[in-house]
Parts: C-alpha cells; structure tokens; sequence
C-alpha cells in the first residue's frame, strides 16, 4: 500500500488536496463530498468519519493522465456524479 498526494480541479471542490492510500492501480476516478458537507465530515472521525464521507462522495473528479508529476490530479467531471439519493443524510 502506496500513499498518494492528490489535488483536485475544477467544480466546487476545486484546489481541495489530500493524501490516499492506493491498494493497487491508480483509480480512474475519485468521488468526494458536496462543499455543503465539509463540516459535517470534518467534524466526525475514525470509521465513522470514512463511512460518512464514503456515503457522502458524489461529485466526479477524473483522473488526469500525465505521469510523471508529484501528486495525482482528478478534473471535474460532472458526467458520472453519483445521484444523491437521501438529502437528509
């Protein structure tokens, strides 16, 4: 297992960085939260935190396909959001 930089771009999660653990390939896509839900995430911690931010993550980023760069770079890609299914989540 592999940490990771990533930064994304675009969308209204734009600039937002991290740090994820790769078991396996690189993914093609990363899902993160609504910034409406920042808080609430921020907020919890341990499994709880990982399976509110799982159920939360509906907003696309694509992953950027240079190599070769220090950190992995998503672009917005509003195409394959997921559907927010439980607003009072």
């Amino acid at each position: 297992m592999a940490e990771v930089h990533i930064q994304l771009f675009g969308g209204e999660q734009d600039g937002y960085r991290t740090n994820i653990d790769l078991r396996g390939a690189t993914p093609d896509m990363f899902y993160i939260w609504r910034a409406c839900d920042n808080e609430r995430v921020a907020t919890a911690s341990g499994k709880s935190r990982m399976v509110l931010a799982d159920k939360l993550a509906v907003l696309a980023y694509k992953l950027d396909g240079r190599p070769g760069r220090p950190e992995l770079r998503y672009h917005r890609y509003a195409e394959a959001d997921k559907k927010v299914t439980d607003p009072a989540l």
